[in-house]
Formats: structure tokens, C-alpha cells, sequence
């Protein structure tokens, strides 16, 4: 081929209309999808703002803002957080690895605004997969020790809730299936046989680990819960907290902080009863790595400011906290106050 061509992508969840669109020269036929995103996403914000200065703002005056959504999911795959699904011209599948030239049509007429005789139509899709995503970390020696955790929670979970029956000699299949589980959590203690030996129950042990995820958890809410509301003005050195316009930074102060937000997530997820409308098929989606996907999703699909401003955040969260907590302090002091004033008054 010779002479340009135009690039449009669009993005699963956005308005069709809002595709990002550029006209690049011929040689960017020859690169990889992959590689061809990788050039007009990129990290380097010098290299950023070379690109963006080619946009045709009469033509589309939101593409400044389109590409920012742009940049965000390039970054977030960069980060191993998301896997890219692209689809290109009629293929649904097509791999980041394969020539652009391979996906280039014959564009219809030319706009008003340029003149390409090619057309590059891709449409891009995030797929987010934390458990894959938690198994790379460092908290995590494998993907089996996580799910092999993530069931024992999840058995728990609903034996202390709901105090599910699990019999010692399963003859349902889905009781059968799990038998890997339950054996894993006899052997840490956390299950036993009831006094008649028919069913597995809850432990002592596994009844005090409970309480200490429980009070775990709930420090969690304590000390991390107002990030989930946080508004920040960077210019103006201006950041607030639970105003109700901000954004939930609660996963990346986790990592900031180094508690692994993967297991923290779920220990909120638990907390906050996500499991509970799966009750009726638990037995059987425990077994599933796309339920605790789904589960987790919060973990990798998220908010992120970057790790220069994360620390500012950190900061700032913690002071807020403390003050109040001074509040609530003074408060309950004067409380105490008025308590005993009234004690000492006589009564009539």
C-alpha cells in the first residue's frame, strides 16, 4: 500500500461515536497492533503531547479527553492489570502480534477534514483477570496457593453464615467436588467433624481465625475506608475527603501501604456480603477461577493517580484521619461532661 491511512478505535463501554481517530503515514503499516498502540499510547509524556498535537480538534473537539481514557487502559495493561481483547475489521480475535497492513480496508470517501485512501477499524476490549494478576505479585508463591486460599475463605465464609452442611461422606456431586477444599481446611483446623461425626462444621480454631479476619477487616474500614471518596486539585495543592465528588483510591494507598490488595479486596468483598447472592451455587462456582475473577475485579480495575502523587494522598488521608479522630475525641469528652453534670444535678 501507499499513502496513509486512518486509525480509529474504539473502547467496550464507551459511546461508539467517541472512537479515537488520527491519520498516520504509510510506515505504520508495518507495524504490530500492539506495537502501533504502544506508539500512540505511550508512557513519555513528551511523546504524548507530540501526538496529541496532530489531533484535529475542529473535526472532533473531545479527542484530547478520548485519548486520556485511552492512555489510562494502556497503562493499566502495561501494569498487568488488564489483558486486551482487539477486534480488527471482521476478525474478532486479532492477535496484538499481527501486522497492521493485515487489517487495512479501503476507506470510504474521504472526509472534509483529510484525505486517507486506508482504514485501520479496530475496537478494543479490557479483560480483567486479577487472580492472574495477584499470582505475578510478590505476596503470592503460585496461583494454586492463592486459589487454594481463596476456597478456604470462601467454605468459611459460608459454613459461619449460613452454617451450610457439608457431609463427611459426600453423595451429592457438588459435595463430592469438594472434598479437595474441605480436606485442606481439616488439615489447618479450621473444620471437624460434629460430636455425631455425620457433618463438617466449624472448628474452635477455625471460629477464632474467623473473628481475627473479622477484626482484621475491620481495621481496614477504620484506617483506609475515607480513601474511597478522595477529590484532588494538584495545581492547587487542594485534597479532600469524603466530600462525595471524588474517586476511590482505597486499592492503590493498599499497595502504597504494603498490604497485597488482592487479599485485602477480598477480605472486604467478605465483609461487605458480596458473596452472599451466589448461596445457591457456591458449591459449584468455587471451583471456577472467573468467579473469584469477578469477585475481585475492585482489585485491578480501579482508580490509579500514579505512584508520584500516591505518597501526597497517603499523607494527606492520615492527617485527616487523625484529625478526626480528634474530633470525635473532643466529642465524646464533652459528652462525658455533660453526663456527669447531669448525674450532679438534684433531681426534683
Amino acid at each position: 500500500m501507499s499513502g496513509p491511512f486512518e486509525f480509529r478505535a474504539s473502547l467496550t463501554g464507551m459511546d461508539p461515536k467517541d472512537c479515537f481517530h488520527l491519520v498516520l503515514p504509510s510506515g505504520h503499516s508495518r507495524l504490530s497492533i500492539g506495537q502501533l498502540l504502544d506508539r500512540l499510547f505511550p508512557e513519555d509524556e513528551d511523546e504524548r503531547e507530540a501526538i496529541a498535537s496532530a489531533f484535529d480538534l475542529r473535526a472532533n473537539p473531545d479527542l484530547p479527553e478520548i485519548y486520556g481514557v485511552f492512555l489510562d487502559v494502556m497503562e493499566e495493561w502495561r501494569q498487568g492489570r488488564c489483558l486486551l481483547a482487539v477486534s480488527a475489521g471482521e476478525t474478532e480475535d486479532a492477535a496484538l502480534a499481527s501486522r497492521v497492513s493485515t487489517y487495512l480496508e479501503t476507506a470510504p470517501a474521504p472526509g472534509p477534514a483529510h484525505t486517507a485512501p486506508y482504514l485501520l477499524n479496530i475496537h478494543v476490549e479490557q479483560r480483567y483477570h486479577a487472580v492472574d494478576y495477584a499470582a505475578r505479585s510478590e505476596f503470592w508463591g503460585s496461583k494454586d496457593e492463592l486459589l487454594d486460599w481463596l476456597r478456604s475463605m470462601t467454605l468459611l465464609y459460608f459454613l459461619d453464615k449460613y452454617e451450610v452442611e457439608l457431609p463427611v461422606v459426600p453423595v451429592e456431586a457438588e459435595d463430592q467436588a469438594l472434598v479437595q477444599i474441605t480436606d485442606l481446611a481439616q488439615h489447618e483446623g479450621l473444620i471437624a467433624k460434629s460430636e455425631d461425626g455425620s457433618i463438617l462444621e466449624m472448628s474452635e480454631e477455625g471460629k477464632l481465625y474467623i473473628d481475627e479476619l473479622l477484626a482484621e477487616t475491620e481495621s481496614y474500614i477504620d484506617l483506609y475506608e475515607h480513601f474511597r471518596d478522595t477529590f484532588m486539585d494538584v495545581d492547587s495543592d487542594r485534597i479532600e475527603f469524603e466530600t462525595g465528588k471524588g474517586i476511590d483510591l482505597r486499592v492503590q494507598v493498599f499497595g502504597a501501604e504494603s498490604l497485597d490488595p488482592v487479599r485485602t479486596v477480598f477480605l472486604l468483598r467478605l465483609y461487605d456480603g458480596s458473596l452472599d447472592e451466589h448461596l445457591p451455587e457456591w458449591k459449584t462456582r468455587v471451583h471456577e477461577e472467573e468467579f473469584f475473577d469477578s469477585i475481585l475485579e475492585p482489585a485491578v480495575n480501579r482508580y490509579d493517580v500514579g505512584d508520584d502523587l500516591i505518597g501526597w494522598v497517603c499523607e494527606h488521608g492520615f492527617a485527616y484521619l487523625e484529625e478526626r479522630r480528634e474530633k470525635m475525641r473532643e466529642l465524646e469528652e464533652q459528652r462525658a461532661v455533660r453526663r456527669r453534670v447531669r448525674r450532679s444535678l438534684p433531681r426534683s
